[in-house]
């Protein structure tokens, strides 16, 4: 008698462990699914529409670093459209001495995509280039919330060299004038 009670016990907990990882088991698979049709999601956004975009109307944030107050009373902005300038801005960077990398906002609000951006800070000049457009989601506690999106990434050339951290430093610059060379 306590065999057979004993063995109807085990059998219902066998049955609840069974049913428990089965509910684990559908719960992970939903939550893979949804990882697997968000990135194939992300991946056809990028190719069908952030990759398409052309121009930037977004306003874009460099960092400057390793330059003193006096290089910063005076920065030197050009687009450069193919080999013609198409607009220059002189700005004067607000000067925070509390952080070591100052913030600037670029004067163009409106370019190509393909165009080069040139700065000059003192005697420093940076060559940017190769921004982009990149798919993202808004993320919530368990993941993707809503449809995708495409957000500005950072220049990801400067000065010839793939680097998209937007700090432009002070050894990082050309000392000869881009615009005379090109």
């Amino acid at each position: 008698m306590v065999k057979k009670i004993l063995k109807v016990v085990l059998i219902l907990v066998a049955i609840v462990i069974a049913i428990c990882l089965l509910l684990f088991g559908i719960i992970w698979a939903s939550m893979e699914w949804n990882r697997y049709t968000k990135t194939k999601e992300k991946n056809r956004y990028q190719k069908e529409v952030c990759d398409t975009i052309t121009t930037v109307n977004e306003t874009v944030q460099l960092k400057i670093f390793g330059f003193k107050e006096k290089e910063l009373k005076k920065v030197h902005f050009y687009l450069q459209q193919g080999k013609l300038l198409q607009k220059d801005t002189i700005m004067k960077v607000d000067f925070n001495p509390k952080y070591a990398a100052q913030d600037v906002l670029l004067p163009f609000k409106y370019f190509n995509k393909k165009d080069r951006v040139i700065v000059n800070v003192g005697d420093r000049y940076f060559v940017l280039s190769g921004i982009r457009h990149y798919a993202s989601f808004n993320y919530g506690m368990f993941g993707p919330v809503g449809s995708c999106d495409c957000e500005m990434g950072n220049f990801e050339i400067i000065n010839g060299k793939k680097d998209n951290s937007a700090m432009l430093t002070k050894e990082q610059g050309f000392l000869n004038d881009p615009l005379l060379t090109k």
